[in-house]
């Protein structure tokens, strides 16, 4: 994982927080909300997966890859978030509204575990 500057960070967040309540649709799910959102600010999303590196402390910013703990399926990864300051991530996901919201880390892992 490359380490992303302070002013890719922030540009990351204000992205992401533009898609706030944005609807969930077949065409606009979890991954497409990241890629759009490090499009636009200039980052590749490739550069940000946190990898089990940061596990309790998570820099905002950073993209997480889950996958959730009841899961058969042999896919490495089924959810993705972008992590916010204190503890929060934004995300686009069926289980939390149906659309982009805003959800405590502590939440998320209820339902996911960190790739």
């Amino acid at each position: 994982m490359s380490k992303l500057t302070y002013v890719q960070r922030l540009k990351i967040v204000i992205f992401s927080l533009t898609y706030l309540n944005k609807k969930r649709t077949k065409d606009f799910k979890c991954c497409t909300f990241v890629k759009d959102v490090y499009r636009k600010s200039c980052v590749s999303e490739l550069d940000s997966p946190i990898k089990n590196e940061f596990r309790d402390n998570f820099p905002f910013g950073y993209s997480i890859l889950l996958k959730e703990k009841k899961s058969k399926k042999k896919s490495e990864w089924s959810h993705i978030v972008i992590s916010l300051p204190f503890g929060f991530v934004i995300h686009n996901s069926i289980y939390f509204g149906k659309k982009v919201s805003i959800t405590p880390m502590s939440k998320i892992r209820e339902r996911y575990k960190i790739v």
